[in-house]
C-alpha cells in the first residue's frame, strides 16, 4: 500500500486483541469524551487542595481543553502549585 509505513494486513501490532487493549474504533463519542479537568485532578491527585486561585486556573485550563481559549499565560507567585497543574496534570488530562 502506498503511503503506509506498514501493511495493515501483515502488521501484528495492528491487532488490538493481541495487545490486550480495546479497539479505539469501537468507542462511541460518549465513551471517548473526557470528563472535567477538576474531576480528573480529584481522581489522579486525591490530596489536592482546591483553593480559590486554583479553581480559577482550573476553569481557565478547562476552557483551553474545550477549545474556547487557544492561548493562556499563567503568572502567579512561586509555590502555589502552578507547575503541578499546568505542567503535570493538564498534559495528562
Amino acid at each position: 500500500m502506498a503511503g503506509l509505513l506498514l501493511d495493515p494486513g501483515s502488521d501484528l501490532w495492528a491487532d488490538w486483541g493481541l495487545l490486550g487493549a480495546p479497539d479505539p474504533s469501537r468507542f462511541t463519542a460518549k465513551e471517548a469524551a473526557p470528563g472535567l479537568f477538576r474531576n480528573f485532578i480529584s481522581e489522579a491527585y486525591p490530596s489536592y487542595a482546591f483553593h480559590t486561585w486554583a479553581e480559577r486556573l482550573i476553569a481557565l485550563l478547562q476552557r483551553v481543553a474545550d477549545g474556547q481559549l487557544n492561548r493562556l499565560i499563567v503568572c502567579c507567585p512561586p509555590r502555589l502549585g502552578k507547575s503541578l497543574l499546568v505542567s503535570k496534570l493538564f498534559p495528562a488530562y
